[in-house]
């Protein structure tokens, strides 16, 4: 199931993923069509094979922050920590 995760691309473009740990690796994935319609606008498939071309290997970053301003009626009761509401940024 996982958690409801805003993420930021380096465009500041939301998309509202979630975030899931996996047991096949003990890590955390993102999940869902939000994930799918991040990677399509942020044209990845293209970029990785453009890096596979030229033999350079494609870096991403990912930055986790909180903030009140993400916190909603909506969210889970459990997501509510005192320093906001759990956020991504992921700059590829």
């Amino acid at each position: 199931m996982g958690i409801e995760v805003p993420a930021y691309d380096r465009h500041g473009r939301r998309f509202d993923m979630r975030l899931k740990k996996t047991q096949a690796n003990k890590g955390y994935r993102f999940f869902g069509y939000e994930w799918k319609r991040s990677l399509i606008d942020n044209e990845l498939a293209e970029a990785m094979a453009a890096g596979k071309k030229t033999g350079r290997k494609l870096k991403a970053e990912v930055w986790a922050f909180r903030s009140m301003e993400l916190l909603t009626e909506s969210r889970e009761e459990g997501d509510h920590h005192p320093d906001g509401a759990l956020g991504v940024a992921i700059l590829i």
